[in-house]
């Protein structure tokens, strides 16, 4: 992450935030910290939010291997995004955290939900933000509604070992991409009717 931003810091115009501000400020955004304890270490929140954003920003199918070219090429969509489209990008994904604090608790991007301790998941965060960032208003309170039925599907996705080997090993690989949005974004279908 600290090469991409170091090439993505450029302020594009007057009026314009590079991709490399965009990301710093929202990883500081003071309703973010409050929600999500993010690690500044090596940019890490940074990049936590741009997988994320990346698969906001293009379908899961397209990721590439490696998953840093992915990230690479998505974070240059953002330098043609005008402020006002990089700040509904911003509460979009600000949103769907606190969406995941209302359907999860403290097991939000966490296996703890499972029984694990409670430490967050870069895959599990960026499939949940990415796939809920998307949902209308009306099916993010259906899957209110079915939380708990939606609850113990997923708690069950952990004990499927291509589930759980996609969110704990490899999880950069195509296949592993491929399989953790698929079964995270049919629970969200099932339960978002």
């Amino acid at each position: 992450m600290e090469i991409r931003n170091a090439l993505n810091q450029e302020r594009i115009s007057e009026n314009k935030t590079s991709p490399a501000v965009f990301m710093k400020e929202m990883s500081e955004s003071p309703k973010l910290k409050a929600i999500l304890k993010l690690l500044d270490k090596r940019m890490e929140d940074r990049e936590l939010l741009l997988r994320a954003y990346s698969f906001i920003e293009k379908d899961f199918s397209e990721c590439e291997k490696p998953l840093s070219s992915f990230l690479d090429k998505t974070i240059e969509t953002l330098s043609v995004k005008t402020n006002n489209e990089l700040e509904r990008i911003s509460t979009g994904i600000i949103e769907a955290v606190y969406f995941q604090q209302e359907l999860f608790g403290k097991h939000m991007f966490s296996r703890s939900i499972n029984g694990s301790s409670i430490k967050l998941n870069s895959a599990l965060f960026e499939v949940w933000i990415s796939e809920t960032y998307k949902l209308t208003r009306v099916q993010k309170e259906k899957l209110i509604i079915n939380k708990g039925e939606l609850t113990e599907k997923y708690k069950a996705m952990f004990r499927e070992d291509d589930f759980y080997k996609s969110i704990v090993s490899s999880t950069s690989g195509k296949g592993s991409v491929m399989t953790r949005f698929n079964k995270i974004k049919s629970l969200i279908n099932t339960y978002s009717k």
